[in-house]
């Protein structure tokens, strides 16, 4: 045997790089695993929105309750939809439903141009797209005749549809900047 000691087994280190991996991966597994089975957050609407306060009593619950099953009967889009109409003293306001989007799966969501082309096949000839704010996604409007103004927004925290009486937007810009508006303050 030769004067030469052997030297120990230097592994000790990629064993611990290797753990570390190991382990990295797999909370970050755990952590894909969580989020894509965690239900989407649920939206409350505020009491108040464009100075106008969350209308209240039996008639008001008739309305949210109504445009809630309207949706899910009609299109079936939003996840945990909340509705409400919002008041002032001489009775007019506007309408919402919201909730998240895309319930129930993945779904295509329309670039402006395209959900303007399909609303005007639907009749709603005047509908327009608008900047969406900082939030991005698609933001439309249109003369719904006999309600007053629609608008409809679309990201990736929530959709809704508002619809203004006459009093409360003068145009279909005025509405889109409400609607801007009342965007900023349900996400917030």
């Amino acid at each position: 045997m030769s004067g030469r000691t052997r030297p120990g087994w230097r592994g000790d280190w990629q064993i611990t790089v290797a753990v570390a991996v190991l382990i990295l991966v797999g909370v970050g597994a755990l952590l894909w695993l969580r989020n894509s089975h965690h239900a989407a957050r649920r939206v409350v609407l505020p009491r108040t929105l464009l100075g106008l306060s969350r209308a209240s009593g039996q008639n008001a619950k008739l309305l949210a309750d109504h445009l809630v099953a309207d949706e899910k009967a009609s299109w079936g889009f939003l996840g945990a939809p909340v509705a409400a109409g919002y008041r002032d003293s001489a009775g007019g306001g506007f309408a919402i439903v919201v909730g998240t989007p895309c319930s129930g799966g993945s779904c295509m969501v329309p670039t402006a141009p395209q959900a303007v082309r399909d609303l005007r096949a639907q009749g709603e000839s005047d509908a327009t797209s608008f900047p969406p704010g900082n939030a991005g996604g698609v933001l439309t409007c249109f003369s719904a005749v006999g309600q007053g103004i629609q608008c409809s927004w679309i990201d990736q925290t929530t959709a809704a549809a508002v619809v203004f009486d006459g009093r409360h937007a003068s145009a279909l810009a005025d509405a889109a900047a409400k609607t801007r508006q009342i965007r900023d303050a349900i996400e917030n």
